[in-house]
């Protein structure tokens, strides 16, 4: 028969792996709409389904308020656009400064890593070995 103390530490444990796993896969469940969100916010009409669920329009709200919304949503895309385009550059930078003192694997890791996540997509786009070898040439 297992002790009283031998009973709590597994319960304990058991309780604190459980709490680990909901945890881990609510979080995963919270990024992963938090990003469907901006995703949609890149179509005129899910930008203004945001904001409507958000601000929860009326009818009459959503009709009075379709015009300014599509002219915003026009002007965050290009400011979204404008800031990619800006951390890709940098980033391209950055993998060029490092290259001298990082082997090929490690380039990859960075270029996956740290480029910037696109539709369909979880993890950073990452570089082929071709296309690598390319830009270094």
């Amino acid at each position: 028969m297992l002790q009283t103390k031998t009973k709590s530490i597994i319960l304990i444990s058991t309780v604190l792996l459980l709490g680990i796993i909901l945890g881990g896969l609510s979080a995963r469940y919270l990024i992963d709409s938090r990003i469907k969100n901006f995703e949609r916010m890149r179509h005129p009409e899910g930008f203004a389904h945001v904001f409507d669920r958000m601000l929860n329009l009326s009818d009459e709200q959503t009709e009075a308020v379709q015009e300014v919304m599509e002219k915003h949503h026009e002007r965050f895309l290009l400011l979204s656009t404008e800031h990619m385009a800006q951390i890709q550059e940098e980033m391209d930078l950055l993998r060029e400064e490092l290259s001298p003192y990082l082997t090929d694997d490690q380039i990859d890791r960075l270029v996956h890593r740290m480029s910037p996540p696109g539709p369909g997509r979880k993890h950073g786009r990452g570089m082929g070995e071709h296309s690598r070898n390319m830009e270094r040439k």
